[in-house]
């Protein structure tokens, strides 16, 4: 306890370092992956499987976007650091053909919805001494499974 009064005067304080913490590594992530794929919504799926990763394996980023949900104004916003970058990706998408999205909006809402969600999974398990071991992520892939394959699939012979 010494050491963080020491370094941190005010929860403030600490809570901002956390948050700009995160941040960075979030960003670090964010610039790294899926940049070089053929298919641009390519990309989207996997930065939104790469954050689900970090924040199952990284309480500061777990701690950042929490601090992000439930504290205004110390630190930078978590989100920022890869909703503008998600929505660039899905942009470059449109304007190259090489998906049809009839509603971008509505996916890069889902997309981050997703992210959100596996934030919340990756938190819950953490709070109950659990690791998370790959579980929000693999949860992630599946829903991105479905959605890519398309959700109905019209039934043979009916």
């Amino acid at each position: 306890m010494g050491a963080l009064t020491f370094h941190f005067q005010t929860k403030e304080q600490l809570a901002a370092t956390v948050r700009a913490q995160g941040y960075a590594m979030t960003r670090t992530v964010v610039q790294q992956v899926g940049r070089g794929q053929e298919v641009p919504v390519h990309s989207v799926v996997s930065l939104t499987l790469a954050l689900a990763e970090l924040l199952e394996q990284e309480p500061v980023v777990r701690a950042a976007a929490r601090l992000t949900r439930e504290r205004s104004g110390t630190g930078p916003d978590w989100t920022l650091a890869w909703v503008p970058d998600l929505r660039e990706r899905l942009d470059r998408t449109v304007r190259d053909g090489s998906v049809d999205l009839p509603d971008q909006e509505a996916v890069a809402t889902l997309a981050a919805h997703l992210v959100i969600g596996a934030e919340a999974d990756a938190r819950r398990l953490a709070e109950r001494g659990l690791r998370p071991g790959g579980c929000p992520v693999a949860r992630l892939s599946a829903v991105w499974d479905l959605m890519l394959r398309g959700i109905s699939v019209p039934r043979k012979g009916g």
